[in-house]
């Protein structure tokens, strides 16, 4: 049973059952969960009972029967009516969207680059493996998640790996996609599912450039016969820092594998289960709808209604995730 309580003034109050339309969400490419939720206030209408006020700021939990499966605090309110609201919830990791941060590297690996900005902002942090790629640059007022995906992308377009980070618990936890297995135990059933092919955003002709904004000169170029005779030529375009050009060959290679198919997006929406979110691995074996195998979650919501817990997930394949 879910339950939702709000701190005010010090004092927790539970406000579940003038809770309606419940949702939890979050994606792979941002940090952070969001909590939505409508809630009733009737006590411009029905002064005889006790309404509890909810205000930006307050804090939110939520659980699942004793356990608790969200803490955040409410960033947005919208009022619908006299007696009908709102409420945007973000977990702690929002601040993280939003707070900017000045910092400079000079030759350092990133994975010390980030334990070092996370160390200036107060932000518990574990990097769970070795990111040996180095970097030296300032960033200047950019957030704090920002520089942190800027860091990992410059690994990833060095060496091809690709990592993941997530806020969980209040701490910024960051590892490397082959090192993570979160498969769910339950055997997801699927009742609606949709599956989209585009070639929007490929490319199966990559040439890397470097140089300044007035120069620069082609100085790697890949692509993938294949999938030219079979799609027609996409090119996509890349600059490097001088500095890199000696890897340059390898950015190419890495970034026509990530590029160089059309992209295909899975939709279906499952029984719930709360330990499923962006960035962890379900197992299908429902040959009838093409789904057999290993899918990372990329985006998850889940909704709430009484007792019913469903959640509306986009899928992509594990093996075309390590491909890329």
């Amino acid at each position: 049973m879910i339950r939702i309580e709000a701190i005010i003034d010090g004092s927790p109050y539970i406000i579940s059952a003038f809770c309606g339309n419940i949702t939890k969400s979050d994606n792979i490419d941002s940090l952070g969960v969001q909590l939505s939720f409508d809630y009733l206030n009737n006590k411009v209408i029905d002064k005889n009972s006790v309404w509890i006020d909810l205000s930006l700021g307050n804090t939110i939990f939520m659980y699942d029967n004793d356990e608790l499966i969200f803490q955040g605090s409410i960033q947005k309110a919208t009022r619908n009516g006299l007696s009908y609201y709102q409420y945007d919830v973000f977990d702690s990791a929002w601040y993280l969207n939003k707070q900017e941060a000045r910092i400079q590297f000079s030759g350092v690996d990133v994975k010390t680059a980030i334990e070092t900005l996370c160390k200036q902002e107060y932000i518990p942090c574990e990097v769970a493996c070795d990111i040996p790629t180095k970097v030296t640059k300032i960033y200047n007022g950019d957030t704090i998640s920002k520089i942190i995906d800027d860091l990992l992308k410059q690994a990833t377009a060095e060496t091809g790996k690709r990592y993941r980070r997530e806020y969980n618990n209040s701490k910024l936890y960051i590892n490397a996609f082959d090192n993570l297995k979160m498969i769910w135990e339950s055997e997801p059933l699927v009742s609606d599912f949709s599956q989209d092919f585009n070639c929007d955003g490929m490319a199966n002709k990559v040439v890397i450039l470097s140089g300044n904004e007035k120069n620069t000169t082609v100085v790697a170029t890949k692509q993938d016969d294949e999938s030219i005779k079979k799609y027609g030529m996409y090119v996509h375009y890349e600059k490097i820092d001088d500095k890199k050009k000696a890897q340059a060959d390898n950015i190419a290679t890495k970034k026509l594998k990530e590029l160089s198919t059309p992209k295909k997006t899975i939709k279906c929406t499952l029984w719930g289960d709360n330990y499923v979110r962006a960035g962890r691995i379900l197992k299908f074996n429902q040959p009838n709808i093409g789904m057999v195998g290993e899918y990372l979650v990329v985006s998850c919501e889940h909704s709430y209604d009484g007792m019913k817990h469903t959640m509306d997930c986009e899928l992509k394949l594990s093996e075309e995730i390590n491909n890329e």
